[in-house]
């Protein structure tokens, strides 16, 4: 007799088809903001990169697990976005599944159709078609093979299965530490399943705890030391925390809910505990609680444990830890990836109880094209940054990146409008500034462009871009000795930058210092073997020392 099929086989296949589906347009997506930094980083392109990963400060954050995941696709496809892209979007897949097989194993009967919702919602665009998020991606997937694994423990006492949960975890934390929310959630499954906790469960998730803590400290401190997380616009009163923190979920939900206008840029709200209406939030937070909570009491603990899950899981992005992004917005699609979890099954498990499934069916038919539109849009920057300004037109970030790709496109006019917009919006903002200074001085506005240089420098003193533009403007205008200063400090911020060292051995050389400026364009050569401009500089400086 033929061995049966296994249940989960057929809704397993559908769900890896409806996915797919969803994010092919993704696959053909170009690098975004930040990818320099994650797939495109140089260091990646070594040999030796594979174990400086694995050290703190080597990269823009201590993922190394992430890191090493684009070390080795650099080495079968290089810069080339498109397998980067199709390793994003296998991942999602597996992790929507991996979702379903969780939620089965809890005995929600609506397991399936969350994981549906998960895998096709739009709001996740952003985490599946932007390589950067790889370390979501990643970190979901040992997150969710780790929660697997602990649901076995607990059910059938096996110790393979708790060393299974520590080591998975520990991978989860290495791709990215905002899995450190793991073990509550482990705590709130287990409640919403009805079940009381024992010494034995205790035990196994205190040293989740410890490992939980320890990834997030190391976090923060590399927000701040390496990040930058340091911001005037950063530091948040305790006040406050408490209002983005209350704030927060309702707009998380509320895409969720209702997923218009999302944007890969947010305005920055103002958090002001002076005025009344600000603390709204916090009411309306105690009062759902308070609700969940007596729904929980009469019903299922399962609603209050879903609520539960969402909020705790989206602790590390509520804003008590200081984290460089908020500097633009407290709030990015991406932030709630494993959190949405929580909705989408008391979504999925009141639609199935109440047997509407053609209503669950009406609801993906209505998703996978928004979806599909949102990973279209990866395409190319210019489309996401203009949706962006479209759709948060208050968002600062994206007028500005925005201005960068039209000032790409040669619409200098165009491009100054942005920026002058994202300094009206936050005028703070020293991308902005040196920005428009760029765009002046393509305009022929010189000036103009010398004095948003130094605003770029009076916010951000290591501003390493306004250092070199304002140093190649100095230069040109022959005023070698203050051009110097700024090419030492672009070297001081960047010591491995060649086009700096040249431009400085053409100010020393300027300046009669002929042997000085031939041992930076050595050094440039060194940097940058073939570097023309620097071979020829150090021809003309060697017959100049003859």
């Amino acid at each position: 007799m033929p061995k049966k099929t296994p249940a989960w086989v057929l809704p397993l296949a559908l769900l890896f088809l409806l996915v797919f589906t969803a994010y092919w347009p993704a696959l053909h997506g170009a690098f975004m903001w930040d990818d320099d930094r994650y797939p495109g980083n140089p260091l990646l392109a070594e040999v030796g990169g594979l174990a400086r990963v694995w050290l703190p400060g080597q990269t823009v954050q201590y993922y190394p697990l992430t890191f090493t995941s684009f070390w080795l696709e650099r080495r079968l496809w290089g810069l080339e976005p498109f397998g980067f892209h199709v390793v994003n979007v296998i991942l999602h897949c597996v992790n929507a599944a991996l979702a379903g097989l969780c939620l089965q194993r809890l005995g929600l009967r609506g397991a399936w159709l969350a994981a549906a919702l998960f895998g096709v919602h739009p709001v996740h665009a952003e985490s599946v078609a932007w390589l950067s998020e790889r370390k979501n991606l990643l970190s979901g997937f040992f997150y969710l093979s780790a929660f697997a694994s602990f649901l076995k423990f607990e059910d059938d006492g096996e110790r393979r299965w708790y060393y299974a949960t520590v080591g998975l975890f520990v991978l989860a934390l290495l791709s990215k530490t905002t899995a450190c929310t793991l073990p509550a959630g482990l705590l709130i499954a287990r409640w919403g399943r009805g079940k009381t906790m024992d010494e034995r469960i205790l035990k196994a998730v205190l040293p989740l705890f410890a490992l939980a803590a320890l990834g997030g400290a190391m976090t923060a401190a590399v927000e701040k030391s390496v990040v930058g997380a340091t911001s005037p616009d950063l530091h948040l009163s305790l006040l406050q925390k408490a209002l983005l923190a209350s704030r927060a979920p309702f707009f998380y939900a509320a895409k969720l809910l209702w997923p218009a206008r999302l944007s890969f840029s947010y305005e920055r709200w103002v958090l002001d505990p002076q005025a009344i209406s600000a603390w709204l939030w916090p009411a309306a937070a105690a009062l759902v609680a308070g609700l969940s909570w007596f729904l929980g009491r009469r019903w299922s603990a399962a609603i209050p444990a879903a609520l539960a899950f969402f909020v705790v899981t989206l602790t590390p992005a509520l804003g008590f830890v200081s984290v460089y992004t908020f500097r633009f917005s407290f709030v990015a699609d991406h932030y709630q990836y494993l959190a949405s979890l929580g909705p989408s099954a008391l979504i999925a498990e009141t639609l199935w109880r109440a047997r509407w499934r053609w209503t669950a069916g009406l609801v993906l038919i209505t998703l996978l094209p928004l979806t599909r539109g949102r990973a279209e849009l990866y395409r190319a920057p210019e489309n996401v940054w203009s949706n962006a300004a479209a759709n948060a037109p208050r968002s600062a970030l994206a007028h500005v990146n925005l201005g960068v790709y039209l000032r790409g496109r040669g619409l200098e006019d165009e491009s100054i409008k942005h920026f002058r917009e994202a300094i009206r919006l936050k005028p703070d903002f020293e991308d902005a500034y040196d920005n428009l200074g760029m765009a002046l001085l393509h305009a022929g506005r010189n000036s103009e462009a010398a004095l948003n240089f130094e605003r770029a420098l009076a916010i951000q003193p290591n501003h390493v871009s306004a250092h070199r533009n304002i140093g190649n403007l100095l230069l040109s205008r022959r005023q070698y000795a203050r051009a110097e200063r700024h090419f030492v400090a672009v070297i001081r911020l960047r010591p491995a930058d060649a086009p700096a060292y040249n431009n400085l051995g053409v100010a020393l050389g300027a300046r009669g210092r002929t042997e000085d400026a031939a041992n930076c364009f050595r050094e440039a050569l060194r940097l940058r073997p073939g570097y023309d401009s620097a071979q020829e500089n150090l021809r003309l400086a060697l017959l100049k020392v003859k």
